[in-house]
């Protein structure tokens, strides 16, 4: 079967927006003092995440700046987010809710493995 130079290009843009995997570990959040800090990393090219000071709905820069999350409004640990890359202007995302525990309120980590979510294309 032949195919013309605008479907392949087609086959190969739906090939590389294909739904991603991504997984959060090592999610910690320090909130002492009052000014919050969180990292995390995912698992894709040893990437990692953090914002110190943050502040809900402003977006960060991973190690990679293709990946940004955001914080969500109202998430006082940080432990709610958005994560989204973008590549040539086209945009996958996934919202994150990592259940974390510690010995103080103020000091809390990640609980079990990792949090894993497909990204999915932005509108």
């Amino acid at each position: 079967m032949k195919y013309t130079a605008p479907v392949l290009a087609l086959i190969g843009a739906a090939a590389a927006a294909a739904s991603q995997n991504v997984t959060v570990t090592n999610y910690a959040y320090v909130g002492v003092n009052g000014y919050p800090s969180m990292h995390f990393d995912i698992s894709v090219d040893g990437i990692s995440c953090a914002a110190d000071h943050f502040v809900p709905a402003t977006p960060y820069k991973c190690t990679n700046p293709a990946w940004t999350f955001t914080i969500m409004e109202g998430a006082g640990n940080g432990n709610n987010f958005t994560l989204k890359h973008t590549v040539d202007d086209k945009s996958a995302s996934a919202n994150f809710w990592i259940p974390i525990n510690g010995p103080l309120f103020t000091v809390l980590e990640q609980v079990g493995l990792g949090e894993s979510r497909v990204l999915v294309d932005d509108a």
